[in-house]
């Protein structure tokens, strides 16, 4: 009974661990679209960067211009931080299912330990069975 119980815990956890290897695979292509999509958020305000600084140069008409690409350039910086969170948040997820992997390891580490335990004592206990039943 116990060995079939260490079996099926065994199994869960077995199944619980591809689980999080499959939610950790689509976190890290999430973070990596993220971080994709940041990139190009960042090459976009290095554009408008540019575009500020050689407007600004250029005559006295710029200036509202300067005011729009400005507005444009604090939109872009704020997405540009939103996408940051949402990488600082994916980057925990991702620490939370690895530390949640490493446990359940642990964890089925010990069922394999205390089933191995098991089976030894089942073994000894049968040989002794076997010994006394042949004194007899």
């Amino acid at each position: 009974n116990e060995l079939t119980a260490l079996k099926i815990i065994e199994t869960t956890l077995l199944k619980n661990i591809d689980e999080l290897k499959e939610n950790l695979s689509i976190i890290s292509n999430e973070r990596d679209d993220i971080r994709k999509q940041y990139n190009n958020y960042q090459y976009d305000l290095e554009n408008i960067q540019k575009i500020l600084a050689d407007e600004t140069e250029s005559n006295l008409k710029s200036e509202t211009k300067v005011i729009l690409l400005t507005r444009q350039f604090d939109e872009e910086q704020k997405r540009s931080n939103e996408f940051k969170y949402q990488i600082n948040d994916i980057q925990m997820q991702l620490t939370s299912a690895l530390l949640t992997s490493d446990t359940l390891k642990t964890e089925l580490n010990q069922a394999r330990l205390f089933n191995q335990e098991y089976t030894i004592k089942e073994k000894d206990f049968k040989q002794n069975i076997n010994r006394i039943n042949s004194s007899l």
